[in-house]
């Protein structure tokens, strides 16, 4: 029980990378909902990389550093 709590969400269940289908009762590599086929079963317990948000943090990030360093130039 304490094991589930440290592992995060997305590492516990089986899902598919592409379309996100609830794999865990499907045998197989394939998704029976979307057709995509894994290589490797690990891949169906891969999280998701929210790129918008990596971008959006970045262009914060570079935006604060201007109003910061722009009264010192």
């Amino acid at each position: 029980m304490l094991s589930e709590r440290i592992v995060p969400h997305s590492r516990r269940m089986r899902r598919c990378l592409k379309c996100r289908y609830d794999m865990s009762h499907t045998p197989g590599l394939r998704c029976s909902e979307c057709g995509w086929t894994a290589k490797r079963k690990n891949q169906f317990f891969a999280g998701r990389t929210r790129w918008r948000w990596i971008v959006a943090a970045g262009l914060l990030a570079a935006a604060i550093y201007t109003v910061y360093i722009t009264p010192h130039v």
